[in-house]
């Protein structure tokens, strides 16, 4: 796994955040916020680490999230 720096992480940690309050509140488990979270991560991992890439990435997820999880 890659090292992130603070600042990045602070960067997905917002736009995991952000991409949350797109979830309507009674399927927002922490099962869905793990997978978002690890799709982000790995999102970032590729070199996609701008606030916006990563809430782009994390909201084209969503759907697919919801359907595969709940």
């Amino acid at each position: 796994m890659p090292s992130f720096s603070p600042a990045l992480i602070q960067t997905m940690r917002a736009a995991l955040d952000e991409a949350m309050t797109k979830i309507p509140l009674e399927q927002a488990t922490p099962g869905i916020k793990a997978a978002l979270a690890e799709y982000i991560l790995k999102t970032a991992a590729t070199g996609q680490t701008s606030y916006g890439g990563l809430l782009s990435a994390a909201s084209e997820q969503i759907q697919t999230l919801l359907s595969t999880m709940t």
